[in-house]
């Protein structure tokens, strides 16, 4: 079996959540369907967000890679969401969320800026699920190397 077959079987299995333990022995379509009934919406919503197509052209971002790096950054994307799960319909927990935010990260900092701009679209989206207004600089220093907030007169003061 090649790589990208491996690499797809990952992906798919992360896409409908069958890696997590809610799912390691009966992944029946019945058993799926009585999973997502008993979530909450940040769950189900991350269940959703896990399913879809990732790091794909868009008119906002235009790159076209190869589909084993698009593969291999969806797969990241899709583990992050996946370790959340477990945060899902609790009391918020941004120091937390944010941890598996950097894990996640560290895994794409070696790809090109767009790429960068996109993960942090989609990690905007899980901040979404989960009501966290703010990442508190947290994706701008990532994707651009500082916080415009931190900029001298960002905030009216010269």
């Amino acid at each position: 079996m090649n790589t990208l077959a491996i690499r797809s079987g990952i992906a798919l299995a992360l896409a409908f959540g069958l890696a997590g333990p809610a799912f390691a022995t009966d992944t029946t379509p019945s058993r799926l369907a009585a999973q997502l009934e008993s979530d909450g919406p940040q769950a189900k919503a991350l269940h959703v967000f896990i399913a879809k197509k990732k790091f794909t052209p868009s008119m906002f971002n235009p790159v076209q890679r190869s589909e084993s790096d698009r593969l291999r950054l969806q797969v990241i994307i899709d583990a992050l969401g996946t370790r959340l799960l477990p945060l899902a319909d609790l009391p918020q927990d941004k120091a937390r969320v944010f941890a598996e935010f950097r894990r996640s990260m560290a895994e794409i900092d070696v790809v090109e800026s767009e790429d960068k701009e996109q993960a942090a679209s989609y990690l905007e989206e899980l901040m979404a699920i989960f009501s966290i207004a703010s990442s508190d600089g947290l994706l701008n220093n990532w994707v651009y190397g500082f916080d415009p907030k931190d900029i001298k007169g960002a905030h009216g003061t010269h």
